[in-house]
């Protein structure tokens, strides 16, 4: 279903050019407009008011160019929030993924210091600890660039799905 706007028309008749194909025989006319006055009971047609939003039914009678997309806005909506939504997560991924990479940074600073080496001194186990500590930093830092590179591509994709969507429903 399709949504008009009223604009200056006073009744249904008024909006007969603008609603209804050129080509609608008067028999099928009078059933677009039962079919029309179905869809918007809350409505008087015949004392239409500008602004009013009617429904107006999918059927063959009706033009399609002048009115909106129930639908279409709602996926609108939607699509605003989701992107919202997404936007938001991205900047607490890279929140996180900063926050991460500077504590990453602090472990392999006192790894690589001085204090660190004289304390760990000859003890092999604990030269060994720092070595696998040093590459689960390095993994991380890996696993934060592919994760990001995925968020990436998934806003891109659901941006291009969205407007597909839009699209189908114009």
């Amino acid at each position: 279903m399709r949504i008009l706007i009223v604009k200056d028309e006073k009744n249904l008749t008024g909006l007969r050019t603008r609603l209804l194909r050129s080509d609608v025989s008067p028999a099928a006319a009078k059933l677009a407009e039962a079919e029309l006055r179905a869809a918007n009971p809350h409505v008087d047609v015949k004392h239409l008011q500008p602004g009013t939003a009617l429904v107006v039914p999918d059927a063959a009678e009706f033009k399609v160019r002048g009115t909106e997309s129930m639908l279409a806005s709602y996926v609108d909506t939607l699509s605003e929030r989701l992107e919202i939504g997404l936007r938001q997560l991205a900047e607490r991924l890279e929140a996180g993924s900063k926050l991460a990479a500077r504590q990453r940074e602090e472990v392999a600073g006192v790894l690589s210091s001085r204090g660190f080496r004289a304390v760990a001194g000859s003890d092999e186990s604990v030269r060994a600890d720092a070595q696998r500590v040093q590459e689960a930093l390095a993994a991380d830092a890996e696993r934060s660039k592919d994760r990001r590179k995925r968020l990436e591509l998934a806003l891109k994709r659901a941006q291009a799905d969205l407007h597909a969507l839009r699209q189908r429903l114009d």
